[in-house]
């Protein structure tokens, strides 16, 4: 049982890790992109604020699961 809880730990963990470098790489400038976000620049992700934001609540459910299930 310990060891079924230790790998749902590690999962969740790289998940959360996951989404949270996914916000950060949305708001990243790349002059190779095509079109301006909606921030007014050219950034990795063409609809920066709201790619930002579905990851970082992505983030916050994937803890939220993970802290009911697992880390009790």
């Amino acid at each position: 049982m310990r060891m079924k809880k230790l790998i749902a730990s590690i999962i969740f963990t790289v998940m959360i890790i996951a989404w949270i470098s996914s916000a950060l790489i949305t708001v990243v400038p790349d002059s190779s992109a095509s079109k301006v976000c909606y921030l007014g620049y050219k950034a990795h992700c063409s609809f920066t604020p709201i790619g930002t934001l579905i990851s970082i609540v992505a983030a916050i459910i994937t803890f939220l699961i993970a802290k009911r299930m697992v880390w009790r």
